[in-house]
């Protein structure tokens, strides 16, 4: 009688101590679910990497709850949380760089484009291309010159709806598209913004 009455005292002990483990580990589960929710929107649009790593880390946590291991799981689970405040960190830094990349391009873009379709036009009418270009080169510029155009309008467009990494990706690509015209066409480099604002040194007088 008095086996059975100790293996019921141990084994209403075991039930206690799985039960007290499992509440705070359910309620940390809950926390890190709601932190993976909320770090989602800019995580998987900035940060993807990490992102997935965070979203890997919660579902271990889960597997660790879901098998009987609650020490585990609340472990994970506040890990996940501390883990989601480097995500929301990494991605709002992320964000800030890609803004100020695109208030560059936007900056220099239009003008550049501006550009070479001035000088498109003035070769049409020459009565002489420069060395280096024929008329089959000219036309391949103008048909690039419109390519570029368009995915400029196309950055412009994913900009305004919110998407500013595809935009930066899009103008990005214009850029290059244009430096390539612009020596295509025997255009000099558009000054840098610092460089502009340089003064040059006038030169010593004798």
């Amino acid at each position: 009688m008095r086996l059975v009455k100790t293996l019921a005292f141990v084994t209403l002990a075991a039930v206690l101590a799985v039960a007290c483990g499992k509440g705070p580990a359910q309620a940390a589960l809950t926390s890190a679910d709601a932190a993976v929710s909320a770090t989602r929107a800019d995580g998987e649009k900035y940060v993807p990497a990490e992102f997935k790593a965070l979203e890997g880390a919660a579902a271990a946590a889960h597997s660790k709850f879901d098998s009987g291991d609650y020490k585990g799981a609340l472990e994970g689970a506040q890990a996940v949380s501390t883990q989601a405040q480097t995500v929301v960190a990494a991605a709002a830094a992320k964000k800030t760089e890609i803004m100020e990349s695109w208030k560059a391009l936007e900056g220099s873009l239009p003008t550049m484009l501006a550009g070479i379709e001035k000088k498109v036009t003035e070769l049409s009418t020459a009565r002489k291309l420069p060395a280096g270009l024929d008329k089959a080169g000219l036309e391949s510029a103008r048909a690039a010159l419109a390519t570029a155009t368009a995915t400029w309008a196309e950055a412009g467009t994913a900009f305004s709806a919110g998407d500013v990494a595809t935009a930066v990706a899009k103008a990005t690509e214009v850029k290059t598209s244009a430096e390539a015209l612009m020596t295509q066409l025997g255009m000099a480099p558009a000054a840098s913004p610092e460089a502009a604002a340089t003064p040059v040194a006038e030169p010593v007088k004798k």
